[in-house]
Parts: C-alpha cells; structure tokens; sequence
C-alpha cells in the first residue's frame, strides 16, 4: 500500500511538471507571435542610425564615435524636418554620398588605413536599448555606415523619428512623444515600459530557440 501510495505521488508530480512546461512553452508562443506583431509594427514606423566600428580596437572604437558626432551634427537637423519614414529614407539617399564623405575626412584626419561605405536599407539588430527606449531584434530600415571591415561594435539610435542627439549626455533625455505620435498605444508602451528590454530579451532567446525563420 505504502508503495503505491509513493507511486501515486510521484506520477501525479510528473503531471503536474509536465503540465507547467506544456504551459510555459504555449504561453511564450503566444507572447513571442504577439511580440512579432508589435515588432513589425514597430519597424514599418522607423529608420534607425547604424555606425559599425572596424573592429574592437580602441582606437577603433573611437573613430566610430568621431564619425557618429561628424555625420550627426552635420545632418540631424536635415532628419528632424523629415516628416515621413520615406521622407526621411529619401533624405538619407539623397544624402548618402555626403555622409561617406564626411566619414572619410575624420578617417584621413585620424589616418585610418580602411575605408567606409554608406548602406541604406533592411538591417537585423538585436534588442537594445537607447536612452529610456528598447527596441526588440528585428530588420528595420536603416542608414548604415560600414567603416573598415566593419567587425567591432556599433553605436545605434532612431533617426526617424529624430531622436538622435549629438551629445551622449542627452540620450537619457529624449522626446519620447516623437515615437508617441507615430506608434499606437500598445507599441509605444512595449518600448517605453520599464520591463520592456527584459520582455524583448525573453523573444530574442525564443526567436534563437526556434530560428529566425519564425519570424
């Protein structure tokens, strides 16, 4: 008796486990599928500033920051006046030539042995934050500057709607309402929320977990 008793318990804890895993999987497919709706939401509204170091090296690493300040401070005002995504795409096109010049200047200046090329289109990112904003892993259209063989880390930030600023010290200070007005209620607060880079991280992993194709 005692041994069946024993039995009992322990098929009825294999149940219940089975049961919490069956839920937890079918609840984070239900997040990840709402998640991606929100994403693409999130990223048919955007163009994102994409600087992609050559490499790791510090020296490196802070040319990418001089060619972020230079390009910045020279075409965020051209950005700001932009009063669609495809006019702010349009821009940038427009403009294209002119950033990898000015890219190429502070790289001569600094004597850098690479080079740098201007792309303008679809580009992966992984979540991030930026200021009081998280964005989740997804394609979205950017302005991508590809310095040298473009291996290092990359600096990032909205430059439609213009949120971009030239100062570092200002990222914690942005005009939030720029990205209110173009995104609904739901998405502006999935990318404002305080638990909104946590939620985006638990996506990312179930995107990994499955592959890129589910989304």
């Amino acid at each position: 008796m005692n041994r069946n008793w024993k039995r009992e318990i322990k098929q009825g804890l294999l149940w219940v486990g089975c049961g919490m895993v069956v839920a937890f999987f079918a609840a984070s497919a239900t997040t990840a599928s709402y998640a991606q709706q929100m994403q693409q939401e999130i990223a048919t509204q955007l163009v994102r500033f994409h600087v992609v170091a050559n490499s790791d090296a510090a020296a490196d690493q802070a040319l990418k920051m001089k060619v972020r300040h230079a390009i910045l401070t020279e075409m965020e005002p051209v950005f700001a006046s932009a009063a669609s995504k495809e006019a702010a795409l349009e821009a940038a096109r427009a403009q294209a030539d002119y950033m990898a010049q000015m890219a190429r200047e502070v790289l001569a200046a600094e004597h850098a042995p690479y080079d740098v090329r201007v792309e303008i289109g679809p580009c992966r990112f992984p979540a991030k934050q930026y200021g009081e904003i998280t964005l989740p892993a997804g394609v979205y259209d950017a302005v991508n500057i590809y310095l040298g063989a473009a291996a290092g880390q990359n600096f990032w930030c909205v430059l439609y709607p213009s949120l971009c600023v030239v100062e570092e010290t200002k990222e914690e200070s942005l005009d939030l309402k720029k990205m209110g007005h173009i995104l609904s209620c739901e998405a502006y607060s999935m990318v404002t929320s305080e638990e909104a880079e946590l939620k985006w991280k638990v996506v990312e992993w179930w995107q990994e977990q499955w592959g890129k194709d589910s989304w």
